[in-house]
Formats: C-alpha cells, sequence, structure tokens
C-alpha cells in the first residue's frame, strides 16, 4: 500500500502495489498520473515517486492525521491536505480542482490509490462522505476518460461493501 516506501515499510504496507505498477506501465507509456484519494497521505509513494520523469502524485488526505506529512506540494507530487470533518461539499471542488491538474499533465494511464477510510463510519478517521459520494467520485474519476486502473488501499468501516460498490459504480458508468 501507499505507506511503504523504497526501504521501508509502514502503516500496515509492505509492498507499495501503486508504485510497482507505475513503474512497469512506464515501460509502455510515457505519463502516469497517480491520484490517490485515502484519507492517510500516500507518503510512501510520493517518496518513491519525487521528482520521477513521467509521473504527476497528487494526494488529497486528512491533516492531521497519519503519517503527518503532504502538507505541503513540491515538485511533480501535489498534496491537498484537508481537516478532519471533511464532507461531499468540501472534498468535491478539492477533487475536480485535482482531476483538472491530472487532465492538464495529459497522462497515458491514470493510478488510483482508492482508499475507502475516508466514509463517515470509519474508525480511524474523520472525513464524513456518504455511501453516495463515491459513486460521485467514481463518475468524476470515469469522465476523465482516461485508461485507468484503481488499487484497494484502507477502509474500515463495516458498510465497506456498499462503499466500494457505489465507487464502482460510478467509476464505470
Amino acid at each position: 500500500g501507499h505507506h511503504a516506501a523504497r526501504e521501508r515499510i509502514a502503516g500496515f504496507c509492505y509492498l507499495n502495489n501503486i508504485a510497482v505498477t507505475v513503474e512497469r506501465a512506464l515501460q509502455e507509456v510515457k505519463r502516469v498520473a497517480i491520484l490517490d484519494i485515502d484519507v492517510h497521505h500516500g507518503d510512501g509513494t510520493e517518496s518513491i515517486m519525487m521528482d520521477r520523469e513521467g509521473v504527476q502524485f497528487i494526494s488529497i488526505h486528512q491533516a492531521p492525521l497519519y503519517p503527518g506529512s503532504g502538507l505541503t506540494s513540491k515538485s511533480n507530487c501535489h498534496n491537498f491536505p484537508l481537516p478532519p470533518g471533511t464532507g461531499e461539499m468540501e472534498y468535491l471542488p478539492v477533487l475536480e480542482r485535482a482531476l483538472k491538474m491530472t487532465m492538464d499533465f495529459k497522462p497515458d494511464i491514470l493510478a488510483i490509490s482508492a482508499g475507502f477510510d475516508t466514509f463517515k463510519e470509519c474508525p480511524i478517521a474523520q472525513f464524513r462522505l456518504d455511501v453516495g459520494t463515491y459513486r460521485r467520485i467514481g463518475r468524476l474519476i470515469a469522465d476523465t476518460n482516461l485508461p485507468r486502473f484503481a488499487a484497494l488501499e484502507g477502509g474500515y468501516a463495516d458498510e465497506m461493501p456498499e462503499v466500494v460498490e457505489s465507487f464502482l459504480t460510478g467509476y464505470g458508468e
């Protein structure tokens, strides 16, 4: 997952599947954008992809919260820290801004670190997104019309099947 770096494991993450997949994709394409929508900053992905040619990394996450990073943007890594209590009205405009940045980057592929711990019932974070919000998130991503894939990151509420289904419904539209 997205907390694993080149030389360390962290936050229940042993292998950074997004970074490995993006490195492999770059053997076939020139530009890959990574959008991390987990409630935690993707510090491992950022450390691996920092200054990496042909890669854009964007993380929308809660701050303050573990791992305590992602408060500023640097180079090809763009961070959108949002406060506890963030709901759909605050979240979706930031996602739209991030997706505009992605489109301006003109990637060949969009990789999504799909965390669902932004859900309002998640016991380890304080975002307030509803089940229906995930369909809108998936739809906004689908509207890019970019070739894309998603890899699961966090999500710890009992309603995860409904949340993921909502996201996939929008993502596949």
